[in-house]
């Protein structure tokens, strides 16, 4: 699945920030096997996060992510960090007040 979000801008004691972007993506493609990544963009700085279910695939992710970062430095990215976890995004659990009653 590929998801797409968009935060509105927020005001800051600077003025209005630049809305936030996230994609958020999943693979599961041989031999490197499940993976899921999301990009997040704000203005020119973008950062990439990647979870290989493999230790493998996140050795071999954690190699290539120096020549990511440099890649997007070159793309004129006012910053680029790329972070490799081996394992599964954690799931947030809702919090007391996030769901509404429609019924009642």
């Amino acid at each position: 699945p590929l998801q797409v979000e968009r935060e509105a801008p927020r005001r800051t004691a600077e003025g209005v920030s630049a809305p936030l972007w996230r994609i958020r993506f999943a693979l599961d493609v041989e031999p490197m096997g499940p993976l899921q990544g999301i990009v997040t963009l704000r203005g020119r700085d973008v950062g990439v996060t990647l979870w290989a279910e493999r230790e493998q695939t996140s050795q071999l992710l954690r190699g290539a992510a120096p020549g990511l970062e440099s890649a997007l430095l070159l793309a004129e990215f006012a910053s680029g960090a790329v972070d490799v976890h081996l394992g599964q995004p954690r799931v947030m659990q809702p919090t007391a007040g996030q769901f509404l009653d429609r019924l009642s």
